[in-house]
């Protein structure tokens, strides 16, 4: 008598395996019953290359048969196999590290040096960056553009300014749409060895110092934090000394932009010209 012939359509199918599963295979002609274990062993042995104790460990979490404690040692054994490595002092961009990403299930990707840099320095931005130094031998005022956005503070840096007159030297704020000159609040004093004189900000700028006369220098900082990022809402705080030692300034005030700020400009309330010393500025985010 004939058996029927069994074709596998007609088996019994099985939606979850585990490791005590047999599944047919041939080989010389011949059949053998292989578990799911493994040939889970099998499949993860190929994939890392040889290490039989780490990949009986993967294989028996995969089937079922140890679960997530199967892989403890994982760690303990990766480290031991990364300090045997030859170490190398110095990594070059084409380096590469690899890394589980959390976005595509934690499975294993290449990260080169050089984006591991750029990540970094994207992440962490340098704490303060400074501008081109200008220097301030002319013109009726000195213009720094282009301040990234996201800042938060602005310093404006006097070394050894002067002007051809004694009008008062303002700082003005501005954005894309270009300098602001209103809205300023605030005041500045001038100190001298005989008196003090507290004068307002200008209505076009923030009053930074009246200088006593054509020959004065002036040196310091001027800084602007931002207080409010909702409206703009800059404040300005410093001072400034003349180099004669006849005078010292000190400014405060506030002003609240249409936009964000991306630029500052030196200037007088008058009609005076620069003639000497240099002006910068930094940033901070």
């Amino acid at each position: 008598m004939v058996e029927d012939e069994l074709l596998i359509e007609d088996l019994n199918p099985a939606t979850s395996p585990d490791g005590s599963f047999f599944i047919g295979a041939m080989k010389g002609g011949k059949t053998y019953a292989l578990t799911v274990s493994q040939i889970n062993s099998v499949l993860v042995m190929q994939t890392l290359g040889g290490d039989e104790d780490f990949a009986q460990s993967v294989a028996d979490a995969l089937d079922g048969k140890a679960g997530v404690e199967a892989l403890d040692g994982k760690a303990d054994k990766s480290t031991t196999e990364t300090h045997s490595l030859t170490a190398k002092a110095t990594p070059v961009d084409a380096d590469e590290f690899r890394l589980a990403d959390s976005a595509a299930s934690w499975g294993f990707k290449r990260l080169s040096w050089a984006n591991l840099k750029a990540s970094i320095v994207a992440a962490i931005k340098p704490y303060i960056n400074s501008g081109a130094m200008v220097s301030a031998t002319s013109g009726t005022s000195i213009d720094f553009m282009s301040i990234p956005a996201g800042v938060k503070r602005v310093n404006v840096l006097f070394g050894g300014v002067s002007t051809n007159g004694t009008d008062p030297i303002i700082l003005q704020i501005g954005d894309a749409g270009g300098f602001e000159s209103t809205g300023y609040a605030g005041s500045y004093v001038n100190i001298s060895t005989t008196a003090a004189a507290a004068n307002p900000s200008s209505a076009s700028g923030f009053g930074l110092s009246t200088p006593a006369a054509a020959s004065a220098t002036v040196h310091g900082k001027i800084s602007l934090d931002l207080m409010d990022v909702s409206t703009n809402l800059w404040v300005v705080s410093g001072n400034l000394a003349d180099s004669t030692g006849t005078r010292f300034h000190s400014a405060a005030g506030s002003k609240a932009l249409s936009a964000t700020l991306d630029r500052v400009r030196v200037t007088t309330s008058g009609s005076n010209t620069f003639d000497a010393g240099s002006i910068n500025v930094t940033w901070e985010f």
